[in-house]
């Protein structure tokens, strides 16, 4: 039985991650045409809310390119490409807290959440605490509050932060993110 080289390790299970990405975005897109087929959607909605699902589209699109790329084995331009990911990704999350604080401000949220529910999928309360209150997110009084703002209660959070298995958790993601020269999101690791 021969070694197999470093390089080709893996490659196998790139098809499989290629088809289950483009798959992903197809039902994706798909989700977005039915709601405005069904009249769910509208065109009306704030400007911000538009130049959000733009940009989300745009990332969504630059992902599956990466994974085009990457099972083809062109890894430098999946990479230079993962840099553009990153920082896309960044104003998707920005545009998104932009989003969530003027649904909360309105009290206009898609029909498939009840107002608590898109407070805590959108961390609307974290992004309220961290921005525009200055409050540390890093104080477990802080996201206490904030869970308890989104109408949740705080204790089984504060719990979980405190548990040992929890920051062992943090401990050996970060160690491993940080091994294996991790410096872009989302990241994906094949056999191994």
């Amino acid at each position: 039985m021969s070694a197999v080289p470093h390089a080709d390790r893996g490659r196998d299970g790139l098809p499989f991650f290629r088809a289950m990405i483009t798959t992903m975005a197809a039902v994706l897109i798909a989700g977005f045409v039915i709601q405005l087929a069904t009249g769910r959607s509208s065109f009306g909605a704030p400007l911000v809310v538009h130049v959000h699902a733009f940009v989300f589209m745009g990332w969504a699109a630059i992902v599956v390119t990466q994974a085009w790329l990457i099972a083809s084995g062109r890894a430098g331009l999946h990479r230079t490409l993962g840099s553009l990911a990153l920082a896309w990704l960044c104003a998707v999350l920005a545009l998104g807290a932009l989003v969530t604080l003027a649904a909360v401000r309105t009290g206009r949220v898609p029909f498939f959440f009840v107002p608590q529910h898109f407070l805590l999928v959108n961390s609307a309360t974290l992004f309220a605490a961290a921005w525009e209150q200055d409050r540390n997110l890093a104080d477990p009084l802080v996201l206490a509050r904030c869970a308890q703002d989104a109408g949740f209660d705080p204790e089984p959070l504060l719990a979980a932060l405190e548990a040992p298995e929890t920051k062992a958790e943090l401990k050996a993601n970060t160690d491993e993110a940080i091994a294996r020269q991790v410096f872009g999101a989302p990241a994906f690791f094949v056999d191994g």
